[in-house]
């Protein structure tokens, strides 16, 4: 579930990044955060917390380079997650 719901939250930063819709980037920031640090994902929660504050604040210009380092977090993230998922089949 996690992977799933995660991979769209990451769908829809980027989309509402494309549309310059950041209250949307807030919230798809916000909810990414969340789930990633009930799981331990720490770096990638950070990310998330970084794009928020960036988005609420409207300061755009760092934005492109924290949506990279959080899809790069991100993909680590998954690698680790579905590694753990198939150890414990």
């Amino acid at each position: 579930t996690y992977l799933r719901e995660s991979e769209l939250q990451r769908q829809r930063i980027d989309e509402a990044w494309q549309e310059q819709g950041l209250d949307e980037l807030r919230r798809c920031a916000h909810s990414l955060k969340g789930s990633s640090g009930n799981i331990g994902a720490e770096q990638l929660a950070a990310l998330c917390s970084q794009l928020e504050r960036l988005a609420r604040d409207e300061e755009t210009e760092e934005v492109p380079d924290t949506i990279a380092a959080l899809c790069q977090e991100f993909a680590a993230v998954r690698v680790t997650v579905t590694g753990l998922y198939e150890s414990h089949r």
